[in-house]
């Protein structure tokens, strides 16, 4: 019962509020243990291990740390998913133009969270941020970043690695 509770506050906390500038007092651009950054040509970030960010209080039991590997296959399947419901939303609503995170995926830095749901499945959040907004966040490499409104410069998106599904992708709103 305690750590259904705790995992209910880590997520209520990381996913219900997904809101303000959390500024760290130390500017830290080191990783925190057990986190992996990872480069490419089309995505950079941090893949928290388990005991990081160094801000989200949680039950460790309730995380798991991605590999290299997982985020390569996330990477692809969000890409698809979020070019599918952009071409499936402008055909509803007749629109030309394309979302800024559709045309400029590759200019968003990454932070990749593993946990497992309260059904056992190993779930990827994905929390994405404008490179251009990078030093607003000192120490994003260490501490999960949460924004109020924003825009498109801020996004959020589930992965669900083992049945190659991505959900609950949101946008922040402008305010």
């Amino acid at each position: 019962m305690y750590r259904r509770a705790f995992q209910l506050f880590f997520l209520t906390s990381l996913f219900f509020f997904p809101a303000f500038p959390l500024h760290s007092q130390t500017v830290s651009d080191s990783l925190c243990e057990g986190s992996i950054y990872v480069k490419t040509e089309d995505y950079e970030g941090v893949i928290f291990g388990i005991n990081c960010p160094e801000n989200v209080i949680d039950d460790k039991a309730y995380r798991w740390s991605p590999t290299e590997e997982d985020i390569a296959k996330a990477e692809k399947l969000m890409k698809k998913y979020i070019v599918r419901s952009v071409e499936k939303k402008h055909r509803m609503l007749n629109q030309i133009s394309t979302p800024i995170v559709h045309q400029n995926f590759d200019k968003y830095y990454r932070q990749y969270l593993g946990y497992i749901d309260k059904r056992g499945r190993k779930i990827l959040y994905v929390n994405c941020f404008w490179k251009d907004k990078e030093n607003q966040f000192p120490g994003w490499k260490r501490k999960y970043v949460k924004v109020f409104d924003g825009g498109s410069y801020y996004w959020q998106i589930k992965v669900n690695l083992k049945k190659k599904k991505c959900f609950e992708y949101s946008v922040n709103g402008h305010g």
